[in-house]
């Protein structure tokens, strides 16, 4: 059962079916689109229109009640090329002789093919991009370049996907025949005008009559470039949803925050910013703030709703119009323009800030001249750590190791020289205790890539010196459990407990240095680490030497 509907065609109705009126109205959309940029076009799209009601009355004395498609085709066909009509006067033949005439002059210029690029819409996955591509450089199938193209789009980190996205807003579809015809590069005439027509029915019957088997030619591979494409899609919606939830969170809790007050989002949070950073964030534009969250979520959301509108389209629903396309692109590209122009005012305020900042933690984690990290200060300061000199050596004089005693992670000295300046590190590191008389053992778990680290103590201005050893394997292995277990400093409590420590300085590359020595009389002592050729009498040839523990113990009374 098809839909009829009713027309007036010089003050005559006329029933007609819905698809036959869809063809004779892009039939005549066609020939006035042709003729219109021609001398006399006009005239002669009036008389295709009058020589169609005239076609109309001989159906109705024939005794037709409704106009079906197949009359509008006939109709198409005897009509032909406008210019060729027979005109039912003797007195205009001479004119119809001139109008040949020409005819003829200007065929040689309408037989030439005007090449444009267009997107094809009865050929498409998406928006017809690649498919008009194809038929722009004359390639028949536009299969093979749809796989390379995805691949490509894989591979190439979705850069071309925004290309495709570009073109899709950029260039325009092939609506009408003319434009058809023109991207295939054919000639426009009324005659290939008519032709492509004449196709477009076809295809369309033959969708009618079979729409499961619209692309079967294509066989499989068309159906798994749709199902990657669909991949695709269903990935970049996901990654920008994600994005998109993100950007929403931070924004619920910038507004919260700026209603309500930082202190509203928990009573952690402000301990966690400190006064320079809440004074940078407070003093940061609110606009700029809203502004790019604004332009964010709509650089955001609009490719979500277009690759949701491209994934679940179905056949019969109406593309978008060429002015909707425009506009939606041009308020994704200021949206896009606005958040760029937003994070570089917030990049240039952070630069700003840091180089401010930096300027005030140089002077205040600076001292004789010495500049280190703040927490490297806190450290030293913590373990009772004195600096006798230090020179290219780096801002962090701390670190981590494994401790094998414990199997722990354990914060420890790390001392190296700056990036690229290694061999010229000159540092001594010195602690100062008061000690009384006896005899002390002092020892270090160590860890040093070259020659010309030393632990040192000064009892009774005596130098007693320890050479840290290049490490190669460990030395834990020369100790047995038995003289270990007489150590404090190790305490194991069984030779399994014992092969674990082995184990884990093997595993983490940890020497054992000690040294006994006396203390003849009551007093302070300083003792340290150093590279000095003073006290190793190796040149300084590694560029890291790392001190866990650094302990002095008194083992007994003076001798």
């Amino acid at each position: 059962m098809k839909k009829n509907i009713t027309i007036n065609l010089f003050g005559t109705l006329y029933s007609i079916d819905e698809d036959a009126y869809e063809l004779l109205k892009k039939y005549e959309d066609n020939m006035r689109s042709y003729y219109s940029r021609r001398e006399g076009g006009e005239e002669i799209a009036d008389d295709v229109e009058h020589r169609v009601a005239e076609l109309f009355v001989e159906l109705r004395e024939q005794g037709i009640e409704a106009i079906t498609i197949e009359h509008v085709e006939e109709i198409i066909r005897r009509i032909g090329d406008p210019q060729e009509m027979e005109e039912g006067c003797e007195d205009e033949e001479e004119d119809n002789k001139k109008k040949t005439e020409q005819k003829s002059a200007t065929a040689s210029n309408e037989e030439k093919p005007v090449h444009r690029l267009f997107r094809d819409p009865e050929d498409k996955m998406i928006g017809g991009v690649i498919s008009g591509i194809t038929k722009y450089f004359g390639w028949k199938d536009p299969l093979p370049w749809r796989i390379i193209f995805v691949l490509l789009c894989i591979f190439s980190y979705s850069i071309l996907f925004w290309i495709y996205i570009i073109c899709w807003a950029l260039i325009p579809e092939a609506i009408t025949a003319e434009e058809r015809l023109q991207m295939k590069g054919e000639p426009v005439n009324p005659k290939t005008i008519n032709e492509e027509l004449m196709n477009g029915i076809n295809k369309t019957k033959e969708y009618v009559n079979n729409p499961n088997n619209q692309h079967a030619a294509r066989g499989c591979l068309a159906t798994g470039v749709k199902i990657i494409l669909f991949c695709i899609g269903a990935f970049f919606v996901f990654t920008f949803g994600t994005a998109l939830i993100g950007v929403l969170i931070a924004l619920i809790t910038a507004a919260i925050a700026t209603i309500f007050g930082i202190g509203v989002l928990g009573a952690d949070i402000p301990n966690l910013i400190t006064p320079e950073t809440y004074q940078f964030i407070s003093g940061f534009p609110k606009w700029t703030i809203w502004a790019f969250a604004i332009s964010s979520i709509l650089v955001l959301i609009i490719p979500i709703i277009l690759i949701i509108r491209a994934m679940f389209k179905k056949p019969n629903t109406p593309s978008m119009t060429w002015e909707s396309k425009v506009g939606v692109f041009l308020t994704w590209l200021i949206a896009l323009a606005i958040a760029i122009a937003c994070i570089c005012l917030a990049g240039a305020r952070i630069a700003a800030y840091e180089e401010n900042y930096q300027k005030i933690e140089a002077v205040d984690n600076t001292r004789d001249g010495i500049y280190m990290e703040k927490h490297s200060w806190d450290y030293l300061d913590d373990n009772g750590w004195n600096i006798i000199s230090y020179v290219n050596g780096s801002d962090r004089i701390h670190g981590w190791g494994v401790d094998p005693r414990t199997n722990e992670n354990t914060e420890c000295l790390s001392i190296k020289g700056k990036e690229g300046n290694s061999s010229s590190l000159k540092y001594q590191l010195e602690k100062n205790t008061n000690v009384r008389k006896g005899a002390y053992r002092i020892e270090a778990i160590v860890y040093a890539n070259g020659q010309g680290n030393a632990i040192y103590a000064l009892p009774d201005d005596k130098k007693i010196t320890i050479g840290i050893p290049t490490y190669s394997h460990s030395n834990f292995a020369n100790i047995d459990f038995a003289s270990a277990s007489k150590i404090p400093y190790f305490n194991p409590t069984d030779t399994t407990d014992w092969k674990g420590f082995q184990n884990s300085a093997e595993e983490h590359k940890w020497n054992y240095v000690y040294k006994e020595f006396n203390v003849k009389s009551d007093g302070s002592l300083k003792y340290g680490v150093t590279n000095s050729i003073d006290y190793n009498y190796n040149p300084w040839t590694g560029g890291k030497c790392d001190i866990m523990d650094l302990r002095l113990t008194r083992i007994a009374n003076s001798k």
